[in-house]
């Protein structure tokens, strides 16, 4: 009998060892990361339940746009459009929600999102390509003073259709809990005397995780990575995360169940006749 009660003791220590303990000191919270065999992936496991968590941006509301369509030729209709209007459209691929209004109206439309990066990375669905030779650039102001942080800057675009990554270069740093503007904007003028553009743009804000989310991270990897910034509101470090999981392995059904799942938490209410999140999820990476 005293040799089971051994075995089993040492069962006890090995399953408590193996579980992640933190040590309260203070203030300071140690996370203690758990034993894993070599052979259980569950740190990359995908859940296909990634799904953005809303939080509530400050002051006014944003307006912006999550998508453009094609341009108009006004000076001369007969004339080829430069930024036809194809399906699906150049969207953003950033949270968002539609208010409907009186009327005839159209639903007034507020774009924001968070991130814990300084210099985070925009991803878009482009589906203009350089052969079309569209000037496009990137902007970003301070959305309080109107200050420019990031003057227009030339974006080259995909060779083929695709969803895109822009990232906000490093002379343009985002500061803690400011809200800035961004703004892609495509000149779609057929002619020089003319202004004819699409403009998807929104607000970003940058903001520090908790202590409880940081320790979360702390001993997270790949996927879990991505769902603990989605239920904590950080969208582009959650969709970031994903969008490299992808490149890496596109063909992965659990990976694309959980790009799916994140996309379909753009829209934060309501409903949307033009939101289609499932025309996007298999949509491949432009080069």
């Amino acid at each position: 009998m005293r040799g089971i009660h051994r075995w089993n003791l040492k069962v006890a220590i090995a399953l408590i060892s193996s579980m992640a303990i933190q040590l309260d000191n203070g203030n300071a919270t140690v996370p203690i990361q758990p034993i894993q065999l070599a052979s259980v992936k569950i740190a990359q496991k995908p859940t296909g339940n990634v799904r953005l968590v809303r939080r509530v941006l400050k002051g006014p509301a944003p307006g912006g746009r999550y998508r453009g369509g094609g341009s108009r030729n006004i000076v001369d209709p007969k004339k080829p459009l430069v930024c036809p209007n194809v399906q699906p459209a150049l969207t953003a691929l950033v949270p968002f929600e539609e208010q409907e209004r009186s009327g005839s109206l159209p639903p007034q439309v507020n774009v924001w999102s968070f991130t814990t990066a300084a210099h985070p990375t925009l991803w878009f669905y482009m589906p203009y390509t350089k052969t079309q030779a569209i000037p496009t650039t990137l902007s970003l102001v301070d959305d309080d003073s109107l200050a420019i942080v990031l003057p227009s800057t030339p974006i080259q675009l995909p060779n083929k259709p695709g969803i895109m990554a822009v990232r906000i270069p490093t002379s343009a740093e985002l500061k803690v809990g400011k809200r800035y503007r961004w703004a892609l904007t495509l000149n779609c003028a057929s002619d020089a005397t003319m202004s004819d553009k699409i403009q998807p743009e929104g607000v970003i804000v940058r903001e520090t995780p908790s202590a409880a989310a940081m320790a979360e991270l702390a001993i997270a990897k790949g996927v879990q990575r991505a769902g603990i910034y989605a239920k904590n509101g950080f969208w582009h470090d959650a969709l970031t995360i994903l969008a490299e999981l992808r490149q890496q392995d596109f063909a992965d059904t659990t990976l694309k169940s959980d790009w799916q799942s994140l996309l379909d938490s753009m829209m934060l209410s309501g409903s949307s006749k033009e939101f289609r999140p499932e025309e996007l999820a298999d949509q491949p990476f432009a080069k």
